[in-house]
C-alpha cells in the first residue's frame, strides 16, 4: 500500500494514521485470521522522506517454507485496502 494513499492527520507536529492488517497463512485449517490495529505516527519533519521511502511494518507468525501468506492492510479513517500473496522462502 502506498504512503501517500493513507490519511493522515497533523496533531502536536506528528503525522498520524490507523491503520488495520489482517494476515492468513494458505495451509491454515482455521478459517479465522489474524488481525491488528497498527497506529503510526511520524514527526512531522521526517513525513515527506516516509511517503517517499515508505514506512516500514513489522509482524511476526509462524509459518512453513513454501506455503503463503495472505496480506491485507486497511486504513481505518477511510476504508482503502491493499492486499498481496506473499510466498515463504525456506
Amino acid at each position: 500500500m502506498n504512503a501517500r494513499d493513507l490519511q493522515f492527520d497533523l496533531k502536536n507536529s506528528r503525522r498520524t494514521a490507523k491503520l488495520l492488517l489482517a494476515t492468513r497463512l494458505e495451509s491454515s485449517k482455521d478459517k479465522n485470521v489474524k488481525t491488528s490495529s497498527l497506529p503510526i505516527s511520524v514527526p512531522e519533519d521526517q513525513f515527506q522522506t516516509a511517503l517517499t521511502r515508505g514506512i516500514p511494518l513489522t509482524s511476526t507468525l509462524a509459518g512453513t517454507a513454501g506455503d503463503r501468506l495472505r496480506i491485507v492492510v486497511q486504513d481505518q479513517t477511510t476504508g482503502f485496502a491493499g492486499a498481496l500473496w506473499l510466498p515463504l522462502l525456506p
